[in-house]
């Protein structure tokens, strides 16, 4: 019907779609390509493709969902196979995306942490190269719509996802690593508190200089050193 609808309005209208997710994955790959290699994660959450969604954007590499049943393997063996697909990055763990998917391509790499927000920080920094740093888009990792929509966004300029689970200290360590300049907070403050939004402002790259006096007493700079940094 929403479709119908939209030919009625005179817009032109393609699905793209499969039986399940895994298979719309693999018709969305098809129409960007699979020669630059793709990003393999586990279908059945979302942390770990909303993380690496703006950098698989800018880089034309298709995410591919998987899981462990075997049917689903069998699957994803006749697409391999069909797309000579020899170059994968795997997103997550053993326990989300097991170790004889990894074991499929002659060129693979897991990028991975013990939960979905040290994986957040893996991909950032196993991928600095691909990332620009003057910006970078936060959203909460315990949901997807947020993280969803502003990855396009994010991928325009390519920016990356910090997931925050409402811990300054684990989106803010992400923030001072990187030397991130600004921050865009997606969501109202119902989901990322206007404190947090604070909290995470303290972490943001900025470039100090500390002043040079005649006789400036080594107490002076170390307190000097002390607001800036701590």
């Amino acid at each position: 019907d929403i479709a119908n609808k939209l030919i009625s309005m005179g817009i032109n209208v393609e699905r793209i779609s499969g039986s399940d997710r895994y298979k719309t994955s693999f018709e969305v790959a098809k129409r960007i390509g699979t020669s630059n290699g793709i990003f393999l994660t586990t279908g059945l959450d979302y942390a770990d493709a909303l993380s690496i969604g703006p950098i698989a954007a800018n880089l034309q590499m298709p995410i591919i969902l998987v899981n462990n049943s075997k049917s689903q393997k069998l699957e994803l063996d006749k697409f391999i196979k069909a797309n000579n697909i020899t170059t994968a990055y795997t997103i997550g763990g053993e326990g989300v995306v097991p170790k004889d998917i990894e074991n499929k391509f002659s060129v693979s790499q897991r990028i991975s942490g013990p939960n979905r927000y040290d994986t957040n920080n893996e991909i950032l920094k196993k991928k600095k190269n691909d990332i620009n740093f003057d910006n970078a888009y936060v959203a909460v990792g315990t949901n997807f719509p947020d993280a969803l929509s502003g990855g396009a966004l994010a991928a325009l300029n390519s920016n990356s996802i910090i997931l925050t689970n409402g811990n300054k200290d684990v989106a803010g360590s992400i923030i001072r690593e990187n030397n991130i300049k600004n921050i865009t907070i997606l969501g109202a403050t119902g989901i990322i508190s206007s404190g947090h939004e604070r909290d995470l402002n303290k972490f943001i790259y900025k470039e100090n200089i500390i002043p040079v006096e005649d006789g400036i007493s080594l107490e002076k700079i170390e307190e000097y050193i002390e607001i800036v940094f701590l």
